[in-house]
C-alpha cells in the first residue's frame, strides 16, 4: 500500500518527536524525499500558541497547500503531534491523500517521567499527561497502527519504516 504522508500521534510524553525525526533521518538516509512538521511547534510559531482544537484547525488550513505540493512532488510529509481521531480525519479531508497512521504507546508511568524531563513549554505536567494519555487510549482511528514505544527508538523507527514502504 502507497502511503502519501505519515501521521505519528500519541499521548504527551510517549515520544512522537524523537521517533518522528528519526523516521525522517532513515527515510533520507535510504534516499526517500520526507519533511518534518511538528503540529505543536506549527501552533506556536504559526498562530501564537497555546495549543487548542481552533489553533490546530487553523495551523491544518495553513499548511494544506504546502503539504499537497509535498505529496505532488513525491515527498512524503511525517507530521505528529497530539492528534485526537477528530483531527485525524480534518487532516485526511484537507490532505486528500493516503495517511499512515501511527499512535506510539507507552505506559502512563513513563510518559509522566519523559515530561518531567522536559524543559521551558515543552513540559506539561502530571495532569495533562494523565488527560491526554487517558483520551488517547480509549479512540481509534480506522486503519491505524498501534506501537508500543518502550522498545528502542530504532526498533520503533524500523517497524514504522517497513510499514511505510510495505506494497
Amino acid at each position: 500500500m502507497n502511503h502519501d504522508y505519515i501521521i505519528v500521534r500519541g499521548p504527551i510524553g510517549v515520544g512522537k518527536t524523537t521517533i518522528a525525526k528519526n523516521l525522517v533521518r532513515m527515510m533520507r538516509e535510504n534516499g526517500q524525499s520526507c519533511s518534518y512538521f511538528s503540529i505543536d511547534d506549527c501552533c506556536l510559531n504559526l498562530v501564537g500558541g497555546p495549543y487548542s482544537f481552533e489553533k490546530k484547525s487553523l495551523v491544518f488550513h495553513i499548511l494544506t497547500p504546502l503539504l499537497q505540493e509535498l505529496i505532488s512532488q513525491k515527498y512524503t510529509p511525517v507530521i505528529e503531534g497530539l492528534l485526537n481521531k477528530q483531527q485525524c480525519n480534518e487532516l485526511k479531508n484537507l490532505i486528500q491523500g493516503n495517511p499512515l497512521y501511527i499512535t506510539l504507546v507507552a505506559s502512563l508511568e513513563q510518559c509522566i517521567a519523559r515530561d518531567s524531563i522536559r524543559e521551558g513549554y515543552k513540559k506539561r505536567g502530571v495532569e495533562r499527561v494523565t488527560t491526554t494519555w487517558n483520551w488517547l487510549n480509549t479512540e481509534c482511528i480506522e486503519n491505524e497502527h498501534i506501537i508500543d514505544n518502550s522498545f528502542t527508538t530504532e526498533e520503533v523507527v524500523r517497524e514504522i519504516y517497513s510499514l511505510k514502504n510495505k506494497k
